[in-house]
């Protein structure tokens, strides 16, 4: 019973992968905004790793917990960044939700339209951690209610190592 507990934990936070994901793909130039109203570009992170966490407001607190992990364990190594699905955010309340952003030590990137879900094959309400390698290919898309932060270890050991 316990093996087959462990097998049913286990499964729920595989990596996303098949014919519609892009891991293994050139990571998208997104056109979004953080928290400050600062453009993101891909290009400012050249010949880094990034990660990215995304998830909407169910999913924060736990993204909070593993880039505070993310950061204890390699510090400035890797580029952490924040991706806040906001799509169901009604229009007067936008300004209010991003200024709620600033508290965050990380930078968070507001994805009002889904650009940044959709991109990475994300759905609503799911929580990821997308991993993106030196050379601007997707590496990883870990995505599940599970300890995802934990499995994102690994394959960020083996991307700093190379």
């Amino acid at each position: 019973m316990r093996y087959f507990l462990l097998m049913l934990i286990l499964l729920q936070a595989v990596p996303i992968s098949g014919s519609d994901s892009p891991v293994g793909t050139r990571a998208p130039e997104l056109s979004l905004f953080d928290q400050y109203d600062k453009e993101f570009c891909m290009a400012q992170y050249a010949g880094s790793i990034l990660v990215f966490l995304a998830s909407d407001r169910d999913g924060a607190e736990r993204n909070r917990q593993c880039g505070g992990r993310l950061g204890e364990r390699y510090g400035n190594r890797i580029a952490i960044i924040g991706i806040a699905d906001t799509r169901g955010v009604p229009f007067f309340l936008k300004r209010s939700v991003k200024n709620s952003f600033r508290k965050e030590r990380v930078r968070v990137l507001l994805d009002w339209k889904g650009e940044a879900f959709t991109a990475f094959g994300l759905s609503k309400k799911s929580r990821a951690v997308v991993l993106i390698d030196r050379d601007r290919t997707i590496r990883q898309i870990y995505s599940s209610p599970n300890d995802i932060c934990q499995l994102a270890f690994a394959d960020v050991d083996r991307m700093l190592a190379r």
